[in-house]
């Protein structure tokens, strides 16, 4: 590969082009002036002097001019040399000035002349490059298109432009090279410019290995949550929702833990960011439903779903089955939900035994927005707000309002996270009439329910 083709200024060109004319110039000059001459000396011995004395006055002109002619045209001659021989020095200086990498190669693949910017980029002598083939320079990975690229200028005749490959330095290292080349007219020789340009490549790189480094991420997460999923790398655990009126457990919440320890609501906002949020989700749902049948009759089963999932109708239902005891869906934020009416649609669809529950309501402006449009059979204050909310009148305000909805949409309210006696009794003090929390009951195998007094707590509702 090789350099674009270099040629005399426009300047030096043009001057030996007007000293070209002006010697065909005065070529046509002196032609015209012998005939003139001759033919005037023919004129006078034919018609006058009949003799040759009389013709030797116009020879002498003859030859006169003749010889300034072939003077002038000498001189012309000479300056067009040296005009074109401080051309040829002037691209050499160009040449071997230039930082760029400028080459001329055969079709064949050799360095016909290259500039010593070559040896500065490269290390090797200029005859050592020329002297192999230019292939034999060339990173491994980067020969089949190099090739391909030299194939377009000796067999198709095309140019190219910014073509990036690797070549070896004398260290044993490798340059990014970008060339810029096109054959000649008979596609015997191939003019190149070429550029070093491994310091903006590895700039380039600096800055795409932030986005390198989250996709190295992405991958793994994905092979972790993906091993996760095929080998049930996890196990439902359930929690008690109690009636704070009486003590006793009226439903459960399936919960997931994973075998690597890793905390349940990173690892599923870790699936939903590579593409596989759904397919735990469903693994999740899944396996609660199966190991719900070991928990005490009697009670609801509560799952959490996100707004995709349960918009799914088909998929969702299918996934649920038959099964044994109500349900409760729990909307999860994991996902924006975008339009209501299907969700309530979907939940309709399932049956009477399925109710609808919104999650973390208080923890923002969302939840409010999932209270109004869903119309929730269950509302669960979020843990938040319940945390010390017997020392904080603004939160007991908010608790209060929400049971004041829940009263006027018929619906329930379940306080989640209760942790205090304080707590306990402050949330009773609120009307709300049931309660979660490790105070009541921790996450445990659903076996651990059938136990007597199972449960942490059973609530003594006179205080």
């Amino acid at each position: 590969m090789s350099s674009a083709v270099l040629r005399p200024t426009g300047t030096v060109a043009t001057t030996q082009d007007r000293r070209r004319r002006r010697a065909e110039d005065l070529a046509s000059i002196t032609g015209a002036a012998a005939i003139i001459v001759g033919g005037a000396a023919l004129l006078g011995w034919r018609f006058g002097a009949g003799t040759f004395e009389a013709l030797v006055p116009g020879l002498v002109m003859l030859y006169g001019v003749l010889a300034i002619v072939i003077w002038m045209s000498a001189r012309n001659a000479r300056l067009t040399e040296q005009s074109r021989r401080a051309a040829l020095e002037e691209l050499d200086r160009f040449f071997d000035d230039s930082s760029d990498l400028l080459a001329t190669a055969t079709a064949g693949g050799y360095f016909v002349r290259i500039n010593p910017a070559w040896t500065t980029a490269l290390g090797y002598d200029v005859a050592e490059l020329r002297s192999r083939p230019i292939i034999d320079f060339v990173h491994p990975a980067d020969v089949e298109a190099t090739n391909r690229e030299l194939h377009r200028q000796v067999g198709a005749g095309q140019t190219v432009v910014n073509f990036q490959n690797r070549f070896r330095h004398r260290d044993g290292s490798y340059r990014w090279l970008e060339w810029s080349s096109s054959p000649s007219a008979d596609r015997a020789l191939v003019y190149a410019v070429v550029r070093d340009v491994t310091d903006r490549k590895r700039e380039e790189e600096a800055l795409r290995a932030p986005a390198l480094a989250l996709a190295r991420r992405h991958a793994d997460e994905r092979t972790r949550i993906q091993t996760i999923i095929d080998t049930n790398a996890f196990k439902p655990t359930y929690q008690p929702i109690i009636d704070l009126s009486t003590g006793e457990p009226v439903g459960f919440e399936a919960l997931t833990r994973f075998a690597d320890g890793s905390p349940s609501a990173e690892t599923f906002a870790a699936a939903l960011e590579c593409g596989l949020g759904r397919a735990l989700e469903r693994a999740a749902l899944v396996a609660a439903l199966r190991e719900a049948d070991r928990l005490p009759g009697g009670t609801w089963l509560s799952i959490n779903v996100s707004p995709g999932y349960l918009a799914d109708a088909e998929a969702l239902r299918t996934d649920l089955g038959a099964r044994a005891r109500p349900l409760v869906l729990e909307i999860t934020e994991h996902e924006t939900i975008s339009a209501y009416a299907p969700l309530r649609d979907a939940v309709l669809a399932l049956g009477l035994d399925v109710r609808l529950a919104v999650d973390d309501t208080g923890a923002g402006v969302a939840n409010f927005n999932h209270l109004v449009e869903l119309r929730p059979n269950i509302v669960k204050v979020d843990a938040g707000l319940v945390r010390g909310v017997d020392q904080d009148v603004s939160r007991q305000a908010v608790v209060a309002g929400l049971v004041h909805f829940a009263t006027t949409a018929d619906c329930q309210v379940v306080a989640e996270g209760i942790e205090t006696e304080a707590e306990l009794a402050t949330v009773i003090g609120l009307r709300v009439t049931l309660g979660q929390g490790y105070m009541l009951g921790r996450p445990a195998p659903a076996e651990t329910w059938l136990e007597p007094g199972a449960t942490g707590r059973v609530v003594d509702p006179t205080g």
